[in-house]
């Protein structure tokens, strides 16, 4: 409920000319509501982390960098013109078929 008065006060103050006092007063309650959500979704987390830390064993946290969890795939050089493929393995680029994905 909250996000939609958000977007309501945001709507409202845009319609507002710069410099007016009826700006200021729409400033300050989109303010007051960005606090307000940012609030609620502060105490949820911390109720949700409460729960976790009083039901159940310890918790361990580790480091873990992004970057080593995905790895971008080598780029494949066709034997015979030496060109790179474009995104497809150099079997399906050879028979000229499309790569056909099911879900």
């Amino acid at each position: 409920m909250p996000s939609f008065l958000l977007a309501q006060a945001q709507h409202a103050l845009a319609r507002k000319k710069r410099g007016s006092g009826r700006r200021k007063k729409a400033v300050k309650r989109v303010a007051r509501l960005h606090r307000k959500e940012r609030s609620q979704r502060n105490d949820s987390l911390h109720k949700w982390s409460r729960c976790l830390v009083n039901t159940s064993q310890p918790l361990v946290f580790e480091e873990q960098a992004s970057a080593n969890l995905s790895k971008r795939p080598k780029p494949k050089q066709d034997t015979e013109t030496g060109q790179y493929l474009q995104g497809q393995s150099g079997q399906e680029q050879k028979r000229k078929r499309p790569v056909l994905c099911r879900s």
